[in-house]
């Protein structure tokens, strides 16, 4: 396995336990707690269950829910300790209030990482809500690590990972990452990227970001990195199609942190109708280079 898919990561004081990227965004098996065991649901487990097919991930998917029977023709198992092998990632879909638990048993189980798909927590402003997410950070202190709670989760063409919708996105793999707060915001890049050639190596919508965030997804892979929250999606879009093609780096868009640094990226200004973007060409490990200006009207 190549050295820098391991990262260790940090946060505060608190030190984490190796992080196996690998395992994360290229896993040979996934858990996807809580499953329906009818076909027709429209939950997200079954759900990420039936794009994971459709977008043909060729892994090993184990679905879990305490009622067990199958679903699509796979068998649905009671609990994380009865699947037959040490599982990679996991997807959870449960209720807020049986994430900590959920979650708790992909940690025995030996699991990797979990993307939380399930809402409920902080992003409500309410002491429950808060709690469990406070309890999402104590489980990933010792030793799995999570994307979310309450995001769109993870998309990675080379291993067939995909978020919620996204069957139809493309396969084929490219040079630019793409990393977002928003779910929505996300996909919607996703789809208008393929539908003007924008190929990716992978996507994160993070969420809550309880535990992986920004920053620590810029260390571990050599991919090239895109943060974005943008206002006008397609202005984003067009100006990172003409710098591909101008065969320039990779474009960092958002406040992001280098060398424990604030930065500021984010420009606006506007005369009539034109916007002015300011986009940041970065290197993995936060090492951020010259601005690069993009202007639409």
């Amino acid at each position: 396995m190549p050295e820098e898919r391991k990262h260790r990561g940090n946060r505060g004081n608190n030190r984490f336990p190796d992080t196996d990227f690998e395992r994360i965004f290229h896993p040979a098996s996934i858990a996807i707690l809580g499953v329906s065991s009818d076909e027709n649901s429209v939950g997200f487990g079954t759900g990420m269950l039936r794009v994971l097919k459709e977008m043909g991930f060729a892994g090993r998917i184990y679905p879990v829910n305490p009622s067990g029977g199958s679903v699509l023709g796979l068998k649905i198992y009671s609990r994380m300790e009865d699947i037959p092998e040490r599982v990679d990632f996991a997807v959870i879909a449960v209720t807020a209030k049986l994430v900590p638990q959920a979650l708790e048993d992909c940690l025995r189980s030996g699991v990797a990482g979990a993307e939380i798909l399930s809402s409920g927590f902080g992003e409500l402003g309410t002491q429950e809500g808060r709690q469990l997410e406070d309890q999402i950070r104590e489980i990933t202190a010792r030793g799995i690590r999570v994307v979310g709670p309450n995001c769109f989760g993870i998309y990675c063409p080379r291993s067939g990972l995909t978020m919620l919708p996204g069957q139809d996105l493309s396969r084929e793999s490219g040079n630019v990452a793409f990393l977002a707060q928003s779910g929505g915001m996300a996909s919607d890049f996703a789809h208008a990227g393929e539908w003007m050639g924008i190929r990716f190596s992978k996507m994160v919508s993070f969420g809550n970001g309880a535990d992986l965030r920004e920053a620590e997804h810029l260390g571990p892979d050599g991919g090239q990195l895109l943060l974005g929250r943008r206002r006008r999606l397609g202005i984003g879009l067009c100006a990172l199609r003409r710098h591909l093609r101008r065969g320039q780096g990779p474009a960092v868009h958002l406040p992001v942190r280098a060398q424990g640094q604030p930065l500021q990226p984010h420009r606006r200004q506007q005369s009539g109708s034109l916007v002015h973007d300011t986009f940041y060409s970065a290197r993995p490990g936060g090492n951020i280079r010259n601005p690069i200006h993009a202007a639409a009207g």
